[in-house]
């Protein structure tokens, strides 16, 4: 019985041992299960992370392509580059949203703002884009106070002065760029953006006079570029920044009268553009800058009587124009560039006497202008600039064969005729028409004396009115005097009708405006009948329809001041009535739906 007792409690003691192994056992197995899962959350979290990273490194490189992209900024891809950028405005706030407390993760927060800022600001949405900045700033500035860890305290205060530099704190840039270089003095980035900003700074001193205060900056920026290039000789990025400098250091000893040291500034500089643009051909604005270089030498050369070298460098300047302008179809712009390289050229070439030479460079101009949709005001200007080049003999002579004076009379017609499509779009500038020197082949000519004194009696009666001078009042009687002299007292052609309408029109405002309404007035009945019968014989011309608008706007001013308020209110219903019609024509130019816009503004 004994024994049997001793065995039974020897059985009971081993399975109590068995059970309590078994439960360390499941503990253990328990404990290395949590462990795994806990390892693989951590892997599934660094996984998520990784390719969150690797997510918005993508879209960083996507954001940079679209912003840098001129062929997104042309128009018909102006939407699409809108859609572009707003949907990468879209990753970047979703992942703003994310209020995750690590450093890391509110380091990145603090990149997404500033991305957010950057696109915002490409859309045109300029207090949007300081918000989200400011937002930036606050974070940076946050994890700067709080960042024991030297290693991300230097991407913080890139971050930082970065977002510094696009709210114009440049003071503030300088000061962190140059606590990263005492602790880095060889960070490429922050050297990269130190000179940028002595390089905006030294601009802006430029534009306010500061002569001296300027070529400091420019010193200090052009060393930081010396050095990155002479340790980065093949990054195009800072052969072209070192070439913009140097140009601008030409162009500063220029203003100064030191023109031998700006020439041999100006042609450095290229060494470096041409590089660059060698480099990354891809790159438009390095070509363009290039060309810009080419064009200050070209002049410089000139002031110095060094024609063949000149030449030579118009010549190189028109050959980069024409090849980015093949390269680059998509681009408008372009060939309006290449249009101006041309008219250098010709105009080089003319004042040194070759006159075959010009007359190839003049047409090779009107080909590119003419194969340009020529609509905007400024554009027609251009176009009818290069007709008048084309204008003028090669040298003074009463004895031009029949067949060259006749070609030269085509071109002043088309000049003309150009000019005065660009007067109707809306081309304001008086001064220039009457002071441009390539203008002079055409100045004898009475049709275009005839569009002189009609654009300058528009500018006269788009006078403010309560601004109006005697001086205003006479020099538009005058302008009036000069074109009943040029058009006749009865005139039946539609445009010397329009013309003796403007002049008529510039009187009656500028009485007005001196509170002579008897003058005003009559001025405007004489001006109404001209007005009718150009907008019954073109009704579906929207100029005018405006043009018949303004008079009963301006009559129910005239009215007004003279307290006939009935008459007044009358004669603002019918203007407002021909300016509605005038808006559903449709207008293809702006300058006319913003003078319906400033006349519809004028009435009380």
């Amino acid at each position: 019985a004994l024994i049997l007792e001793t065995d039974a409690a020897l059985a009971s003691e081993t399975r109590a041992k068995n059970t309590a192994r078994q439960a360390q056992q499941q503990a253990e197995s328990a404990r290395n299960q949590e462990q795994l899962r806990r390892q693989e959350a951590e892997r599934q979290k660094q996984r998520v992370e990784a390719n969150s990273a690797l997510a918005r490194s993508a879209v960083d490189e996507f954001l940079n392509r679209v912003t840098e992209n001129e062929l997104l900024t042309v128009p018909g891809l102006q939407s699409l580059r809108q859609a572009l950028l707003s949907a990468a405005m879209q990753f970047y706030e979703d992942f703003s949203q994310d209020e995750a407390n690590t450093d890391q993760m509110q380091l990145e927060l603090a990149g997404a703002y500033s991305r957010i800022a950057r696109i915002r600001s490409e859309l045109g949405q300029s207090q949007e884009s300081k918000d989200a900045n400011a937002k930036s700033i606050e974070r940076y500035e946050r994890l700067l106070e709080g960042n024991e860890d030297e290693d991300d305290a230097v991407d913080v205060r890139l971050g930082l002065a970065n977002a510094y530099f696009w709210a114009n704190r440049y003071d503030d840039t300088v000061a962190l760029c140059q606590e990263i270089l005492t602790a880095e003095p060889r960070h490429a980035e922050a050297r990269k953006l130190l000179a940028e900003t002595y390089n905006t700074l030294a601009i802006a001193d430029e534009n306010d006079r500061n002569i001296a205060t300027a070529l400091d900056y420019h010193q200090k920026a052009l060393t930081i570029r010396q050095e990155l290039v002479e340790e980065f000789p093949q990054e195009p990025d800072y052969l072209a920044a070192i070439g913009s400098t140097i140009n601008n250091l030409g162009v500063l000893l220029g203003r100064q009268g030191k023109t031998r040291e700006a020439l041999a500034m100006f042609q450095h500089a290229l060494t470096f553009k041409a590089q660059a643009y060698q480099t990354a051909p891809e790159k438009i604005l390095w070509g363009r800058w290039l060309c810009i270089g080419l064009r200050n030498v070209a002049r410089t050369q000139a002031g110095f009587s060094q024609q063949e070298e000149a030449l030579r460098s118009y010549e190189q300047a028109a050959a980069i124009r024409q090849q980015l302008a093949f390269d680059n179809p998509a681009v408008p712009s372009l060939k309006s560039d290449l249009y101006k390289a041309w008219l250098d050229l010709g105009n080089y070439q003319r004042e040194l006497g070759k006159k075959t030479a010009a007359d190839r460079s003049f047409r090779a101009a009107r080909r590119v202008l003419e194969n340009i949709p020529r609509n905007t005001p400024a554009e027609l200007f251009e176009l009818a600039l290069v007709y008048a080049e084309l204008a003028k003999p090669a040298e003074e002579s009463a004895d031009l064969p029949a067949d060259e004076a006749a070609e030269l009379h085509d071109y002043a017609d088309l000049a003309v005729q150009t000019l005065q499509r660009a007067v109707d779009a809306g081309y304001q500038d008086a001064e220039t028409l009457e002071t441009d020197d390539s203008l002079a082949a055409l100045r004898d000519r009475k049709d275009f004396q005839l569009l002189e004194k009609q654009l300058r009696a528009r500018q006269l009666a788009a006078s403010d009115a309560d601004n109006v001078k005697e001086d205003d009042r006479d020099l538009a009687v005058e302008v009036l005097r000069e074109l009943r002299d040029l058009v006749g007292e009865r005139p039946t052609l539609p445009r010397h009708r329009q013309a003796l309408a403007d002049g008529l029109h510039a009187v009656a405002v500028t009485e007005n405006g001196l509170e002579q309404h008897d003058a005003a007035e009559q001025a405007l009945n004489e001006e109404m009948p001209l007005r009718v019968a150009l907008q019954k014989e073109a009704p579906e011309n929207p100029g005018f329809n405006v043009d018949l608008g303004a008079v009963w706007i301006a009559l129910g001013q005239v009215c007004w001041k003279s307290e006939r308020f009935t008459d007044a209110v009358q004669h603002w219903k019918t203007g407002l009535k021909q300016l509605e019609s005038a808006r559903s024509l449709d207008a293809d130019y702006p300058s006319l739906r913003q003078r319906v816009a400033s006349l519809e503004r004028t009435v009380f």
